[in-house]
């Protein structure tokens, strides 16, 4: 379940939860985002109202994923003695995720015991986020093995490399287009740090190839930074053919050798 959340009110993510984890037999995880400046606008909100809402619904959620009964009072929403039906099956609670950018957002999650995502910066960049997390984690006194961590990428496969390379232009502008209009990106050198809350675009986020080197580059990318999970959008925003030929290929070639790696 991936949830945008300041588009949402609380109490009906909370409700939805506990409704999908009995769906699912007890198989939901949760992750949360802010969303981005382009995804906001519609709805005419700045990224900072969307941080204060993101801030003040994550609160709600993990409160009402502790309690039966919750009350809370913010500036965007309030409620009291209110109880949440039905309760996760998962207890206690499903496994929680959050997109990171920067090892201060790490750090945050890493209190509030959720696991991470994250993206688009340079992978020494991004060990550095995920080593903020794992050393907020052994001063709460709690192991952040690999399980924590997921590396996120936009992958690019064709049955040939020259093939791959072809679509992977075409999709790189079409990201370096979308982002362009985020504030947070920096333009600064990739394996620089990143402003607080900023991140840059780096080469590292385009993965391209056959389905085995691709599949070689994620698995050196998830070693060098210490992620267990590999989050991928195959062919961003392609035409719905190179889309399903991608999906195929990845699935029948990549993902075998993934498992193994």
């Amino acid at each position: 379940m991936g949830v945008v959340l300041p588009y949402y009110h609380p109490a009906r993510v909370a409700e939805e939860i506990g409704m999908l984890d009995h769906l699912t037999g007890g198989r939901l995880e949760i992750g949360t985002a802010i969303g981005v400046p382009q995804e906001l606008s519609r709805l005419n909100m700045t990224m900072a109202e969307a941080r204060e809402r993101n801030d003040e619904i994550v609160a709600f959620l993990d409160a009402a994923l502790a309690n039966r009964i919750v009350s809370h009072r913010g500036k965007y929403f309030s409620f009291s003695n209110l109880r949440l039906l039905p309760r996760p099956l998962q207890q206690p609670s499903p496994p929680r995720w959050t997109t990171v950018i920067s090892a201060e957002s790490a750090r945050r999650a890493a209190r509030r015991r959720v696991k991470i995502s994250t993206g688009f910066n340079a992978t020494p960049l991004i060990k550095r986020i995920f080593d903020a997390y794992r050393e907020e984690a052994d001063t709460l006194g709690f192991d952040a093995g690999p399980e924590y961590f997921a590396l996120r990428r936009r992958v690019t496969v064709a049955p040939t490399r020259d093939q791959a390379r072809v679509y992977a232009q075409a999709v790189t502008e079409r990201l370096k287009s979308f982002v362009a209009e985020d504030e947070r990106l920096s333009t600064q050198a990739p394996d620089a740090p990143a402003p607080s809350g900023g991140f840059t675009l780096s080469d590292d986020e385009f993965i391209t190839g056959t389905p085995k080197e691709a599949a070689q580059t994620i698995i050196e990318q998830c070693r060098a930074v210490g992620a267990g999970h590999f989050l991928t959008v195959l062919d961003w925003s392609a035409p719905l053919d190179e889309v399903a030929q991608a999906h195929d290929l990845f699935g029948r070639e990549a993902i075998p050798l993934l498992r193994k790696g």
